[in-house]
């Protein structure tokens, strides 16, 4: 048994999963709920007179979308969409909004209608949480964490993680070290005494051993092995139950 004090999961394809035909950009945001959104008996009242459905779709993708992908792809620096939200929105409102407002928009766009819960999720964290271990979470995600938190409260889940991390809060995504950095301090474990459990070589396994932690490969999204070939994670698994096998 290893000689950890917490445990760190991602989410995404570890403990939550999208239907394997669901196209990558729904990862970010639900396109499909743009037009409900648009039509929304509440924010109507909100959107500009000359405000139609392409433009509002135009806007999502030019404050929210476009900014966290390029970001994805060069700085890693988070361009928090609450934030951005609340700083643009006079571009398509007329009456001033606030974070209610806010909260009902992204509600539409949630992303977590189409994630599912790994089967053997309930059983490794019940069985985890009986252990001396501080169980948490570090996410890379487009929208608000509440909506994150809420699918997991949504299923019993929420109180097994003291603490959650969410880019679009702390302002950062894996595999950047600061998201990882904040996340022990607050926890205050030393990260070589913590283990990540991550699916993506690239986010988890190389940013969480960059910052001294263990981690788990739960690879299953087959990624080729061979790009761990000269940094390879201390285990990999097929599936999150056999997860309790190395802790």
């Amino acid at each position: 048994m290893l000689a950890i004090k917490g445990i760190y999961f991602d989410f995404g394809y570890v403990i939550g999963y999208p239907p394997p035909d669901l196209e990558r950009r729904f990862l970010y945001l639900d396109w499909k709920g743009i037009e409900p959104l648009f039509a929304d008996e509440v924010l109507r009242t909100y959107w500009r007179p000359d405000l139609t459905l392409q433009g509002l779709q135009a806007f999502l993708e030019t404050q929210l979308y476009f900014p966290f992908v390029e970001h994805e792809q060069t700085d890693l620096l988070d361009p928090q969409a609450n934030w951005q939200l609340l700083r643009n929105l006079s571009t398509v409102c007329t009456t001033p909004a606030d974070q209610q407002v806010i909260n009902r928009m992204v509600a539409h766009l949630d992303t977590m209608k189409f994630i599912e819960l790994h089967p053997g999720t309930s059983q490794v964290l019940a069985t985890l949480s009986q252990r001396p271990y501080r169980i948490s979470m570090i996410s890379n995600m487009l929208l608000p964490g509440w909506l994150l938190r809420a699918k997991l409260n949504a299923y019993g889940l929420l109180h097994f993680f003291q603490t959650i991390s969410i880019s679009s809060e702390v302002g950062f995504m894996k595999p950047h070290p600061e998201i990882f950095k904040q996340t022990l301090a607050q926890d205050g474990i030393p990260a070589g005494e913590v283990i990540f459990v991550g699916d993506t070589y690239a986010q988890d396994i190389v940013g969480a051993r960059a910052v001294g932690m263990q981690t788990i490969w739960l690879n299953s999204r087959n990624e080729p092995t061979e790009w761990a070939k000269n940094n390879p994670p201390d285990y990999t698994v097929n599936n999150l139950v056999e997860v309790l096998d190395v802790v």
